[in-house]
């Protein structure tokens, strides 16, 4: 189980009151070789209210459209449990089961076979319970089962008008109700359902917006399972937090959270846009709460030396006890990153480098620490020694690119636009096998244009400075591509 704070010692820190400010903790191990990278960004600059607990029926209160897993039905069985009514026409609704369907480009509603309402689209609108009864809707949810829903039910026709879209329109408190058991757990320590309470309404906030409705209620989104009375711990930790929000430079945080983090926490630079302003809470730390965490998943990139045919970045996950091969996405975008990294370097050389596409990567040929960050005990990703962090690395690679060679002498190999005794001896060096030549030496020395570097193009150089031969030029130039280090 991982530790938490107590809301006032976190107070504490901040220097406020545990009423308006909290912090929480995640983590990332930052390293080439890690455990699973995911997102817990936890680290807040400031927690305001936003809104006083307010009944459901108060129009001021902030509402959550939520888009259910209904599938694609014609009909829709809905058992009304609580004090609702047909908010198009007013008309009060029992506690019974009734039907909507959609027919004739109708949404209407039946209570047995007869006819209550049919229109473009419905509202079950809740109003305040009765003291010592229900007050929710049950919904057959296709990824859910019978699920208890509080507040407004919308029943519309979706853009081809052939079945039924169901979304529920439910007061934020009473959606985060129906969040957190889902996303963390309600066994879980009150404290840290209560982080996962600030996090999960800034999300909800932050997608409040235009169109038909706000969020899904999977994992695309957040898991939203409606109402349950038995999750009492969820239920506090949502009341005790009612209208906290997180809040830095006077906008709502973006607190990305998941179920693991590796052991550090992680940044939406490196997940998303790395151009996207860094913001005061965007702080990678040490968690070692989750890293010591059985549950957490391990995965690692390997960089080869030598990058070549199938020997290539790759990505690998744990399973079974030992490491294995993952999907090449991970891998994609390791080297789309450092391709990203080295463009700059290589064009500054004068290569023909203005976007990825343009370079390859050979091989690695070192990863060097620069910021150490911390050491604990930590194992790294094949359970051996300990691990030490750092923020930062600078990596050194070959790539592969492509230089113009312009028109230029027959045999100007050290390329001083001559032909010179010195690349005469620089041939014979070569076809000795005492120095190596890149691919614009290699085209100089090939005077006699059959493809290769040998005896006969020394010999017509040596001809050619006695005098005795002519030798033609090597045309408009052309590109040539070789490997470069940055």
């Amino acid at each position: 189980m991982k530790q938490f704070h107590k809301l006032p010692e976190i107070a504490d820190k901040f220097n406020v009151s545990p009423k308006s400010r909290r912090t929480f903790r995640g983590g990332y191990k930052g390293r080439w070789m890690r455990r699973k990278v995911l997102i817990f960004i936890v680290f807040i600059c400031l927690l305001v209210q936003f809104a006083p607990a307010v009944s459901a029926d108060d129009p001021s209160s902030v509402f959550v459209r939520v888009k259910l897993s209904m599938g694609t039905p014609a009909s829709v069985t809905v058992n009304v449990d609580g004090n609702y009514s047909v908010a198009n026409t007013g008309e009060p609704l029992g506690r019974n089961a009734y039907t909507v369907k959609l027919s004739g480009g109708k949404i209407k509603l039946y209570l047995g076979g007869a006819r209550i309402f049919s229109g473009s689209s419905l509202t079950l609108k809740q109003h305040a319970p009765t003291a010592g009864k229900n007050n929710y809707i049950t919904l057959n949810n296709s990824k859910y089962g019978n699920t208890n829903y509080l507040g407004d039910m919308q029943f519309c026709a979706d853009s081809s008008g052939s079945y039924i879209v169901v979304i529920n329109k439910v007061y934020i408190e009473d959606y985060l109700y129906g969040v957190l058991p889902y996303e963390m757990s309600d066994s879980w320590p009150v404290e840290a359902l209560k982080a996962q309470a600030v996090c999960a309404r800034n999300y909800a906030l932050s997608h409040i917006g235009g169109g038909s409705y706000d969020v899904v209620d999977t994992s695309a989104n957040q898991v939203y399972r409606g109402y349950k009375a038995s999750t009492v711990n969820s239920i506090r930790a949502v009341d005790e937090t009612a209208g906290v929000t997180a809040v830095c430079e006077g906008k709502l945080a973006d607190v990305y959270y998941s179920a693991s983090n590796g052991g550090y926490t992680e940044i939406p630079q490196h997940v998303w846009s790395a151009s996207a302003k860094l913001l005061p809470y965007h702080i990678i730390q040490e968690d070692p709460y989750d890293a010591a965490n059985p549950y957490s998943s391990q995965e690692a990139l390997i960089f080869p030396k030598d990058i070549s045919g199938s020997n290539k970045i790759s990505y690998q996950y744990a399973s079974g006890g030992k490491m294995v091969a993952g999907s090449g996405g991970e891998s994609a975008r390791a080297e789309k990153y450092l391709l990203s990294k080295a463009l700059p370097a290589v064009a500054a050389k004068g290569y023909a480098a203005s976007s990825v596409a343009d370079i390859q990567i050979l091989g690695i040929n070192s990863i060097t620490p620069d910021t150490y960050e911390s050491q604990h005990n930590i194992k790294d990703y094949n359970g051996n020694d300990a691990c030490v962090c750092f923020q930062n690395a600078a990596v050194n690679m070959t790539v592969s690119a492509k230089r113009f060679v312009p028109d230029s002498v027959a045999g100007d190999v050290n390329g001083d636009g001559k032909l010179t005794i010195s690349d005469y001896t620089l041939v014979r060096l070569y076809l000795l096998s005492l120095r190596e030549f890149n691919d614009a030496e290699k085209a100089a020395a090939d005077v006699n244009g059959d493809g290769k570097v040998s005896v006969a193009d020394y010999t017509l150089m040596r001809l050619a400075l006695l005098g005795l031969k002519g030798l033609n030029g090597l045309g408009a130039g052309s590109y040539v591509t070789e490997p470069v280090t940055v």
